[in-house]
Formats: C-alpha cells, sequence, structure tokens
C-alpha cells in the first residue's frame, strides 16, 4: 500500500479520491458517499402533490370521532383511543425484530469500521418508527397540520 502510494505522490489528492478509504476523512477530498452519514443508499426525492382536498373534519371524524375533532378545535390536542390497538397484538415483537433487520441492512460501514452494535440511521426508537407507519395515525397528523403538508418527517432531510 505503502509503494502505490509513493508511486502516486504527484497526484497524490486524486490517488487519495479514488481509495478513500484507506485515508482518514480530513485528510482526503470530500467523496459523494460522504453526504449518506450511515445511510447505505441515497433517499429517494420527496413527493409532492397538491392536498387542496384534504378536509381536516372529515378524516378526524372518520377516525378517531367527532368528539375527537371539536377537542381539537377547542384545545388544539386530542387523545384518539383504540386507534393503534394492533400494537399489543401477538406479532408486535416480530415487527419489531424485522425493523431491527431493516435497519440493518440499510446500515453501512463507514469507512470499513465497525459500528458497534448501533443503529445510528434510525433515529427514533422503534416503537416510534412502527407508530408512525400507521396509515390512521398519518391521516391525523397530517390533517391536523394547518399549512397542509403531507410530508411526515421528523428528522432533518438532505433535500431541503
Amino acid at each position: 500500500m505503502l509503494q502505490r502510494i509513493y508511486a502516486h505522490r504527484i497526484v497524490l489528492g486524486d490517488f487519495m479520491i479514488t481509495h478513500y478509504k484507506w485515508f482518514k476523512k480530513g485528510f482526503r477530498g470530500p467523496v459523494p458517499e460522504d453526504e449518506l452519514g450511515p445511510m447505505k443508499y441515497t433517499p429517494l426525492p420527496t413527493w409532492k402533490t397538491d392536498v387542496w382536498f384534504l378536509d381536516a373534519k372529515r378524516v378526524f371524524c372518520r377516525y378517531a370521532g367527532e368528539a375527537v375533532w371539536e377537542d381539537w378545535v377547542e384545545n388544539g390536542t386530542m387523545i384518539a383511543k383504540g386507534i393503534m390497538s394492533w400494537m399489543t397484538a401477538d406479532n408486535a415483537q416480530e415487527m419489531v425484530r424485522q425493523e431491527i433487520h431493516m435497519y440493518t441492512h440499510h446500515r453501512r460501514r463507514v469507512n470499513d469500521n465497525p459500528n458497534y452494535g448501533w443503529l445510528r440511521n434510525s433515529y427514533h426508537s422503534l416503537t416510534q418508527q412502527i407508530a408512525r407507519l400507521d396509515p390512521v395515525y398519518y391521516a391525523l397528523v397530517v390533517a391536523a397540520r394547518r399549512e397542509e403538508q403531507i410530508e411526515f418527517t421528523h428528522s432533518k432531510s438532505r433535500n431541503c
């Protein structure tokens, strides 16, 4: 390895970018993989659409009940009982295991160093991630947003 570095000492900058895993990040130039952080794949572009048709009251009444809608309008808060009762089912632990497997699959080793068991691409606990996949929870949160944004993210976006 040292012989190859010595042979390319004149164009060491290009050589360091080509073989970036051999060098510490602070000594080599930036490479496109640096933007990924702990993620293995580049995120897809965000989905945009017009949401003028969104009727918040209708969504609330359908999934949570009219009393929850009235409480939301009056107090700006809600307790929608029973919308995530599926999380107490017998297969919930298996779903958590599958979630861990998914994060492990999409995590990359940065400069071939071990990650020491951390799921650095999991920004929230697994229970939160699973809960936020619930379509009823999503519909209620989007309907509750005054600015009518359908994008539902809880972490900083690299595409903004």
